[in-house]
């Protein structure tokens, strides 16, 4: 609704009579003070779909009071316990034990020596089985090839090879009947022959040393004991008692 002064004055205006004395003069409409409007606050760029949501800042949780309730005094500080040193050695030497040395790479136990090893044993063997089965079958010439230069007959010894071969020929001609056959035979090193058999015979007895081998044979039930000794690179028979 229109005020009643401002109303009357503008009919007056269109019919041409003057204004009334008494009515006020118009005034202009005082201008209309535009409202503040607040500053609008930067809008934050739009986030993108694959960005996480920046975490919301969380106040760190006040400190939870201690089990016996209330901040009390500090506790005092107790001075750490020592501990006793060691007692220094008279001589003055260091009171720590020089740690021990680490233990080195095991050796190898060294290869036994002697007559008792096995490969000399294979070799023995082999050197009395062919003397036993040669002096089975009375091959004089063989028999000698394998005893050593000097050779012992039952305590007699004989040297050179010619000696040796023409007294086993002498020996196995003169035997009667066919040949032997060889029914046993054992082989053992000095030592373990002299412990298994007893004392050897006295005849061959010096040479039965420590290097050296007994061949125990069994002729058609005759006991024949051969000595067995290195000499060059093989085993001969150095003497014989039966």
């Amino acid at each position: 609704m229109l005020p009643l002064l401002p109303l009357l004055a503008l009919l007056r205006a269109q019919s041409g009579a003057p204004p009334s004395p008494d009515a006020p003069a118009d005034r202009p409409a005082p201008a209309a003070v535009p409202a503040e409007v607040p500053p609008e606050e930067p809008s934050a760029p739009p986030r993108k779909a694959s960005e996480p949501a920046a975490p919301s800042p969380e106040r760190p949780p006040p400190p939870a009071a201690e089990e016996t309730g209330g901040a009390g005094p500090p506790a005092e500080a107790r001075p750490a316990r020592s501990l006793p040193l060691p007692a220094r050695p008279a001589g003055g030497g260091a009171t720590a034990a020089a740690a021990p040395a680490p233990p080195g790479p095991a050796k190898a136990a060294p290869a036994p020596k002697g007559p008792g090893r096995a490969p000399e044993r294979v070799e023995v063997a082999a050197a009395a089985l062919r003397f036993a089965q040669a002096l089975a079958s009375r091959r004089a010439t063989e028999v000698a090839g394998l005893c050593a230069q000097n050779f012992s007959f039952d305590g007699h010894t004989t040297s050179g090879a010619e000696g040796v071969r023409a007294r086993w020929q002498e020996i196995l001609g003169s035997r009667e009947g066919g040949p032997e056959a060889l029914l046993d035979l054992a082989v053992l090193p000095a030592s373990e022959a002299q412990a298994r058999l007893g004392k050897p015979p006295r005849r061959i007895a010096p040479l039965v040393t420590g290097a050296s081998w007994v061949a125990v044979a069994n002729l058609s039930g005759r006991p024949v004991v051969i000595v067995f000794g290195r000499q060059g690179g093989g085993w001969v028979a150095t003497g014989i008692d039966g």
